[in-house]
């Protein structure tokens, strides 16, 4: 009787059913977990920029549209610091009236 055959998620090798992890890959795998389970988690990478080489004409363009992609930030902000000085003195205005 042949043995039935799997192909590992990760690296395709064929491997026993009754294998409890791929022979080339070393990944554990639990055939009874749904699929979603059975996959690993996404590896991070850490990466670390040393240097950034950027031509002169490049640099000046990408300063300028941060510039501009700030001026709806500073809007913002005006705005919320505009409203907190009203009510402030709204709330002022109305404290000294009731004395």
């Amino acid at each position: 009787m042949t043995e039935r055959m799997w192909n590992c998620p990760s690296c395709k090798a064929e491997i026993p059913s009754e294998a409890k992890e791929c022979p080339g890959c070393h990944r554990s795998l639990d055939w009874n977990a749904p699929p979603a389970l059975a996959q690993s988690p996404p590896k991070t990478t850490r990466v670390i920029v040393t240097g950034l080489d950027l031509p002169f004409g490049d640099l000046i363009a990408l300063l300028i549209k941060l510039s501009i992609a700030s001026i709806p930030a500073a809007i913002i902000l005006t705005i919320i610091v505009v409203g907190f000085g009203g009510l402030m003195f709204a709330c002022m205005t109305a404290a000294t009236r009731l004395r």
